[in-house]
């Protein structure tokens, strides 16, 4: 709206002004109206999650009888590891090694394309247990090796934060190393109160140190201080463009989705065939972005959730998308809070804090149904329940492992 309208995205545009005006209008309406219904829901509720914070980050994070859980954590980390092992096969070299030094003439899109659909075993395999538990992992054992300080945690933890850099990097992608990064930096903070001021500056300085290394190492060319290219094009201007899109593709070119954008899950629940499933961040990319698609090395369009609410409903559904997400941030985040304070609700809520940022520019849909997300939830509460809680099921847990321990020695 201001002049600035030179980036690669704004050149696609088929009604660029009138698109871009509503983009404006949409995200200022947001930037007042999601706060307030945090505030109003907060009011409803009669909880206060700023107190509920101060109380918890004081807390005395607990993590009784440990060496219990260390023994099926690591069982559970070596399986982990050999199935990454043979993920790594499978791609055929480390990608992580290929950023460092690539041979020349490699092309990162396609290779990109070609990795994402790979898997070892079967999908679920790659896609759950390599790709998502060995950085939950690296969390877990983190936070553990922080709060007992003990050698056995403390390698556990280095070389499943070493995998879990492997896993981030494995499709050449920036931006998920960097909150990857950010979510150990919240474990700490979460278990020790606070981060001196200094000590931020220097890892947001490195965290920006990797990504401007990323693009150099992926083929960029240009000059930090583009605006339009780079790092700052990326932060700048391309989801701003990619939102634009929805505002003047949808419905101008497509009708609204009605709610195909939903997972096929939820489309067999609400009586919707499944095969009608289609993402709006698929679409945009195959309207805007079809050279992309015909060469293989295409994507997906994400852009701030409300993209994929106005796509679906037009302006009621953004309106609902950002009254829904403002409800579950504050509902989550408070239950988390009133958790018992263990490694594992550390490591949930630094979790969620990460993952609602990336969700808010994934799509609304991700706040109505995740699987990634509700798999890390069950995951972790099932480490609580089992392991941190201290209640029936956690000392049936201790007893068994007591009687194995002393048939053991009488062994």
């Amino acid at each position: 709206m201001l002049g600035f309208n030179e980036h690669y995205t704004l050149g696609y545009l088929l009604n660029s002004e009138r698109s871009i005006n509503i983009t404006a209008y949409v995200v200022w309406g947001m930037a007042i109206i999601f706060p307030l219904f945090m505030i109003l829901f907060e009011k409803l509720f009669r909880i206060d999650i700023r107190k509920e914070y101060k109380t918890y980050i004081c807390k005395k994070t607990q993590a009784d009888r440990a060496d219990i859980f260390f023994a099926v954590f690591l069982v559970s980390s070596v399986v982990l590891l050999l199935l990454l092992v043979g993920f790594l096969v499978k791609i055929g070299y480390i990608p992580l090694l290929r950023l460092i030094h690539s041979p020349e003439g490699f092309d990162f899109a396609t290779e990109r394309t070609r990795i994402g659909e790979a898997y070892f075993i079967h999908p679920y395999i790659s896609n759950i247990l390599i790709l998502s538990v060995i950085p939950l992992f690296s969390y877990i054992s983190f936070a553990y090796a922080l709060t007992l300080r003990e050698w056995k945690w403390i390698l556990l933890a280095l070389v499943l934060f070493a995998a879990s850099i492997i896993v981030k990097t494995y499709k050449f992608e920036k931006s998920p190393v960097v909150f990857h990064l950010l979510i150990f930096v919240l474990i700490y903070i979460y278990l020790h109160g606070g981060i001196k001021r200094i000590y931020m500056f220097i890892i947001a300085g490195l965290m920006a140190a990797i990504i401007v290394a990323f693009y150099f190492a992926t083929g960029f060319n240009g000059t930090l201080l583009d605006i339009y290219n780079g790092p700052l094009g990326r932060t700048l201007f391309t989801q701003v463009g990619t939102l634009t899109y929805c505002f003047d593709l949808f419905p101008e070119i497509f009708g609204f989705l009605g709610g195909r954008s939903f997972t096929p899950t939820i489309l067999k629940l609400i009586g919707i065939d499944s095969s009608e499933h289609l993402r709006s961040a698929r679409l945009t990319m195959a309207f805007y972005g079809s050279e992309r698609v015909y060469d293989g090395s295409a994507g997906v369009m994400n852009t701030l959730f409300v993209g994929e609410a106005y796509s679906n409903w037009g302006f009621a559904g953004v309106f609902i998308s950002i009254v829904w997400v403002a409800f579950i941030v504050v509902v989550l985040v408070w239950l988390i809070l009133r958790l018992k304070k263990t490694p594992g609700t550390v490591v949930l809520f630094a979790l969620l804090t990460v993952r609602f940022g990336t969700m808010l520019e994934g799509g609304f849909c991700d706040f109505v149904y995740s699987f990634d997300l509700i798999f890390t939830l069950a995951l972790i509460m099932c480490i609580y329940i089992c392991f941190e809680h201290g209640g029936k099921i956690h000392q049936a847990i201790i007893r068994i492992a007591d009687n194995l321990r002393g048939l053991a020695k009488h062994v």
